[in-house]
C-alpha cells in the first residue's frame, strides 16, 4: 500500500486522533468514526452540518480567524485550542492542526486533525485556580498580618530577615520590607540588644521548641527604646528539621511607662496623704496648745489668784472662792468640749446620727450659723464603726472649715446610707472659692485621704460667691 493510504486508512480507524476536512465556510465533507462516535448522534447526516456549530461563542469566532489564517497561508498548518460540545453536552478541549489545500475541480478544503486535551486543559485550570487562590490567600494574609498591632517576623537558619510585617518594621527602625531580607538584628539593633536576641534564636534553631519572654528591650539603630514581650517559634519541614522562626513581639512600652507613671502618681499621693496627715496633728496640737494657753489656763491662773487672796484677804474670802468655783467649774466644762472635739464619739451607743445631731446642737449654741441635719437609711440599714467614725470626722472637718473659712449663715447637712452606698452632702452659703486653687488646703485633703481610705469618691461643687457643695459617696460593701 501507498504511504498516502497507509496514512489516510490509519486516520480513518484511529482511536485517539479525529479526522475532518471541511469547506471554507466550515460546513463537513469528511469525518472519521472516532469523529462522528463523540460529536453526532446520526453519523450518516453529518454532511448537513458545520465545524462551528457545536464550539462554544468565543471560540467559535477564534475558528473563523484562523481559517482566515489559514486561506490565506494554503499549505502551512495552524495550531489552535476550541472547546466544543459532546452530544451528551459535556465540553471537550481539543488541540486542532488546521491546515488550507485544494483538490483538482473542487473548492478549498480545510483538513483537521485533533487530539483531545481535556484533562491536560482541566489540570492547567485547576492549576490556574490553585495559583490564583494562593495568592488570594497570601494577599489576605498579609494584609492581615500588617493591620495587626503586634510585630511579626519571619528569620530563617542564619537569624537573617525574611518577613516583616509593618509592626515588625517600625520596631526595628527599618523603612521598607526589602531592605530588610537577608540582614539580622545586628544592622538594626544596638550591640547589647542584638546580642540578646541573637542568643534567643540561636537558642530556639538549636533546640526547635518554643521561647516566650515575658519581657525584654531593645533599642534600635534610632536610639529608641522599646519593651517587648516576644514569643518565638520554630518553623518545621515535614520530617521535624527546624527550617526558620517565627517572632511576636508586643511593644509594652506605653503600657510600662504608664505603670511607672500610676506607681509614682500613687507615690506622690501617698506622700501628700502623709505630709496632710502629720500638718493636720500638727494643726490639732497648736489648736489644743492654743486653747489651753489661751483659754483654759488664764481662768485656771485667774481662779489661783483668787485663791491666793483668799488666803489673805479674810474679809473677801467668801466671794473669792465663789468667783474660783464658778472659774473651775467653767475649766471643766471647756476642758469637756476640747475633749469631746477630740475623743471619737461613742458611735456603737449612740449612733452616728445622734453623734452628728450633738455636735450640731453644740455648734448652734457657740456659733451664729443655722444647721439643718437631714439622714435617712441611718436605721434601715448597718455600718461599721470605723466607717461611722469616718463620716463623723467628715462632717467635723468640713463645719471647721465652714465656721473658719466661708462666713456662711446656713449649711445644709444630709446622711444618706443605702445598701450599697453612705452619701455625705455638706452645703453651705457661703462666698465659696475655687476648687482647682484650694485642694491642697488641709482640711479638704484630711477628708479627702480618709474617703479614698473607704474607696470613697470626693466631688467638691464651688466657684467665688457661690458657697460650697462637697459629696462624698462611699461604698458600704466591698
Amino acid at each position: 500500500m501507498e504511504p498516502t493510504r497507509n496514512l489516510t486508512l490509519f486516520l480513518r480507524q484511529s482511536n485517539s486522533i479525529y479526522h475532518v476536512t471541511t469547506e471554507m465556510s466550515g460546513r463537513y465533507t469528511y469525518a472519521n468514526e472516532l469523529y462522528k462516535k463523540f460529536f453526532f448522534q446520526d453519523t450518516k447526516s453529518f454532511h448537513d452540518q458545520f465545524f462551528q456549530t457545536c464550539l462554544l461563542a468565543g471560540d467559535a469566532l477564534l475558528y473563523k480567524s484562523t481559517i482566515d489564517r489559514c486561506i490565506a497561508s494554503p499549505g502551512l498548518t495552524i495550531s489552535v485550542d476550541l472547546r466544543r460540545f459532546c452530544t451528551d453536552e459535556s465540553i471537550f478541549w481539543m488541540r486542532w492542526e488546521l491546515c488550507a489545500f485544494s483538490e483538482e475541480g473542487k473548492n478549498d478544503l480545510i483538513e483537521a486533525l485533533g487530539t483531545d486535551i481535556t484533562e491536560r486543559k482541566r489540570a492547567e485550570t485547576e492549576k490556574k485556580e490553585v495559583q490564583q487562590r494562593l495568592v488570594r490567600e497570601r494577599y489576605l494574609l498579609r494584609t492581615l498580618i500588617d493591620h495587626l498591632p503586634d510585630a511579626i517576623y519571619v528569620k530563617d537558619t542564619e537569624s537573617r530577615h525574611i518577613i516583616n510585617n509593618k509592626a515588625s518594621l517600625l520596631m526595628i527602625g527599618a523603612n521598607t520590607e526589602e531592605e530588610t531580607i537577608g540582614k539580622t538584628v545586628l544592622d538594626y539593633f544596638n550591640s547589647e540588644s542584638a546580642s540578646r536576641q541573637m542568643a534567643t534564636d540561636k537558642k530556639l534553631l538549636k533546640s526547635g521548641k518554643r521561647i516566650d519572654i515575658s519581657e525584654e528591650f531593645i533599642i534600635n539603630k534610632k536610639g529608641e527604646k522599646r519593651w517587648l514581650l516576644t514569643t518565638k517559634v520554630p518553623l518545621k519541614k515535614d520530617d521535624d528539621q527546624v527550617i526558620g522562626l517565627v517572632g511576636i513581639s508586643r511593644d509594652i512600652t506605653e503600657s510600662k511607662k504608664m505603670k511607672a507613671d500610676l506607681a509614682a502618681d500613687l507615690i506622690s499621693r501617698q506622700r501628700q496623704v502623709t505630709e496632710a496627715t502629720i500638718m493636720g496633728q500638727e494643726k490639732e496640737r497648736a489648736e489644743i496648745g492654743r486653747e489651753l494657753h489661751d483659754n483654759i489656763n488664764q481662768i485656771l491662773t485667774t481662779t489661783k489668784m483668787y485663791l491666793d487672796m483668799a488666803l489673805t484677804e479674810k474679809d473677801i474670802r467668801e466671794e473669792l472662792i465663789k468667783k474660783s468655783h464658778e472659774n473651775i467649774s467653767s475649766a471643766i466644762e471647756e476642758i469637756r468640749i476640747l475633749s469631746k472635739s477630740l475623743v471619737p464619739p461613742s458611735l456603737g451607743d449612740i449612733g452616728l446620727k445622734e453623734a452628728v445631731q450633738e455636735m450640731v446642737n453644740n455648734l448652734k449654741f457657740s456659733q451664729k450659723i443655722e444647721i439643718l441635719l437631714h439622714t435617712s437609711g441611718l436605721g434601715k440599714h448597718s455600718l461599721s464603726k470605723n466607717a461611722q467614725l469616718m463620716a463623723f470626722r467628715i462632717v467635723q472637718e468640713q463645719m471647721n472649715n465652714v465656721l473658719k473659712y466661708s462666713k456662711a449663715t446656713k449649711v445644709d447637712i444630709r446622711i444618706s446610707l443605702t445598701m450599697e452606698l453612705l452619701i455625705l452632702i455638706i452645703a453651705d452659703n457661703g462666698i465659696g472659692f475655687d476648687p482647682k486653687k484650694r485642694m491642697k488646703g488641709i482640711g479638704l485633703m484630711n477628708i479627702t485621704s480618709r474617703a479614698e481610705l473607704h474607696d470613697g469618691a470626693v466631688e467638691i461643687i464651688s466657684s467665688p460667691g457661690n458657697g460650697c457643695t462637697l459629696k462624698i459617696s462611699i461604698p458600704t460593701k466591698s
